[in-house]
C-alpha cells in the first residue's frame, strides 16, 4: 500500500500566495511612480504686451502678465520673482530675467525684453544772482553816463 504524503501547500493556497505577491509588487511599483523625484522646473510664460520700465522704479510692474506652471504642482505664479534687469548699451531696451520655484525647489527661468524709459533730467534753474548783478551793473552805468552828461 502506498502512502500519500500531505503537501504543505495545496494548489489553492499556492494560487492565493502568488496573487498576493503580484498585488504587493504592483502596489510597490505604484508607490515608486507616485513618489518619483520631481526634477522638472516650472515653465515661465509672458504675454506679448510691451512694457516700459524706468530704472530705479519698483519691479512689480514687470510682473504683469507673467505666469508660471509646473507639471506636478500646477500654477506656481505666486513664486515668480525678478532675478535681474540687464539694460542694453543704447539704453532703449532691457532683458528682464524671471525665476519661479515649485514645491520640490526646482527653479525655472524665463526672460522678456522690455522698453526702457529714461527720465528726462529736470532743467537747472538759472542762476538769478548772476543775472541780477549784470542788470544792476548796466543800470548803474547808464545812470552814471546820464549824470556826467547833465550840466
Amino acid at each position: 500500500m502506498r502512502r500519500r504524503t500531505k503537501s504543505i501547500f495545496s494548489l489553492k493556497t499556492l494560487f492565493c500566495l502568488l496573487l498576493l505577491a503580484a498585488t504587493c509588487v504592483l502596489l510597490f511599483m505604484e508607490l515608486l511612480r507616485r513618489n518619483a523625484a520631481d526634477t522638472t522646473p516650472p515653465t515661465i510664460t509672458c504675454s506679448p504686451v510691451i512694457l516700459e520700465y524706468t530704472p530705479g522704479d519698483d519691479v512689480s510692474g514687470l510682473l504683469a502678465d507673467v505666469r508660471a506652471t509646473d507639471l506636478q504642482d500646477g500654477d506656481v505664479t505666486a513664486s515668480v520673482r525678478v532675478r535681474s534687469i540687464s539694460i542694453a548699451e543704447d539704453n532703449s531696451t532691457a532683458v528682464v530675467t524671471y525665476v519661479a520655484k515649485d514645491h520640490a525647489n526646482n527653479i525655472g527661468v524665463g526672460k522678456r525684453i522690455v522698453n526702457i524709459k529714461i527720465a528726462e533730467p529736470e532743467p537747472e534753474p538759472a542762476d538769478t544772482a548772476e543775472t541780477e548783478t549784470a542788470e544792476t551793473a548796466e543800470t548803474e552805468a547808464a545812470v552814471a553816463a546820464e549824470t556826467e552828461a547833465a550840466p
